[in-house]
C-alpha cells in the first residue's frame, strides 16, 4: 500500500519584540493559559505573532520523514481553493489531497484522507511535527519552505513571478442549478460524478479545466456546461461560485454552481 502521512506541528511560544521568555517556574506564569487565539482581519491569513498575519496558499515545502518504513521525503504544495500537491505518490494531486487551517492550525489530508499531517503554524520557513495515517501509525517529520514551481497544465494561474498560486477545480464539488438541480464532484483523470436525474448512463461523464475555462461534459457530450473561472486573487477559498451556460436537446439555458465544502464543519 502505497505511503501517506500526515503533518502535526510542534508549537512553540511566540514572544512579542522586548517581551521576556515566561519562566516556568515562577509564581507569575505557573498554571498560566495561552491567551485565545487572535484572528486576522483576513480569514485565510494566519497570525504568526501579535502585528504579523500570513497567507499559507501557494507555499511550498520540501518534507522529510520519518515513516514506520523508513525514511521519506517529498514536496508538498499549497493550493488554492484547498487542495493541495504531494509528490510522494504519483497518482495523487489536488484531486485526493486537500488542506485546511483552523485558527493557526494547519491540516494537510492525503490520499483522499487516509493520511493527515497536522501543523501549528508559528512561522512561515519552516514545520516540525508528527504524522498520522489511518492505520494509527505516527511518526515525526519536518519541511522546509522552498521557492519557485510551476502549475500543471491546464491550472490557473493566480500569481506569477516565482511563486505562482496555482487552483485546479480538481477534487472540488458543486451543487449546480439550472433547468434543474444537481451536484457533481470533479474527480482525478476528468473523471464526472453527479446525481443528473436526466443522466442514468454512468461511466461516460468527463470534465475540463484550461486555465478559467470550464466544461462539464454528461452523456459522452450530449449535454454540456461551460464557465469561465473568476477566483479572487489569493485566497485558500479562491473560488465559491461560478456562472456559465449550458446547452441539451431542449436548447441553450443559463446555470450557476456553488461550491460544496469537502469537509463539513466542525473539523475533528
Amino acid at each position: 500500500m502505497k505511503l501517506r502521512i500526515a503533518l502535526a506541528l510542534l508549537v512553540l511560544p511566540l514572544i512579542a519584540c522586548g517581551e521576556s521568555t515566561p519562566s516556568r517556574g515562577g509564581t507569575e506564569t505557573a498554571g498560566a493559559e495561552r491567551p485565545p487565539y487572535s484572528a486576522c482581519d483576513d480569514p485565510n491569513e494566519v497570525r504568526l505573532a501579535p502585528h504579523v498575519c500570513w497567507n499559507p496558499v501557494g507555499s511550498r515545502w520540501h518534507v522529510n520523514a520519518e515513516a514506520p518504513g523508513g525514511a521519506i521525503e517529498f514536496d508538498l504544495e499549497l493550493m488554492a481553493g484547498g487542495r493541495a500537491r504531494a509528490s510522494d505518490d504519483p497518482s495523487g494531486g489536488p484531486a485526493t489531497d486537500e488542506w485546511v487551517v483552523q485558527e493557526n492550525v494547519l491540516r494537510v489530508f492525503l490520499g483522499g484522507r487516509w493520511a493527515e499531517y497536522r501543523a501549528e503554524l508559528t512561522n512561515g520557513s519552516l514545520l516540525v511535527g508528527d504524522a498520522t495515517n489511518v492505520r494509527g501509525d505516527s511518526w515525526a517529520f519536518r519541511a522546509e519552505r522552498q521557492h519557485g514551481g510551476t502549475c500543471a497544465a491546464g491550472e490557473l494561474v493566480l500569481g506569477g513571478g516565482g511563486d505562482p498560486v496555482c487552483y485546479s477545480v480538481a477534487g472540488s464539488r458543486w451543487a449546480v442549478a439550472g433547468r434543474t438541480s444537481f451536484t457533481v464532484e470533479l474527480g482525478a483523470g476528468g473523471v464526472l460524478t453527479h446525481d443528473l436525474p436526466s443522466d442514468t448512463t454512468a461511466g461516460n461523464d468527463t470534465w475540463a479545466q484550461s486555465g478559467s475555462a470550464l466544461t462539464l461534459r454528461f452523456d459522452d457530450g450530449a449535454t454540456e456546461y461551460t464557465a469561465t473561472l473568476s477566483p479572487r486573487p489569493i485566497g485558500r477559498g479562491a473560488l465559491e461560485r461560478f456562472e456559465g451556460s449550458a446547452r441539451d436537446a431542449g436548447g441553450a439555458f443559463p446555470f450557476s454552481a456553488q461550491a460544496v465544502p469537502s469537509y463539513p464543519p466542525p473539523f475533528h
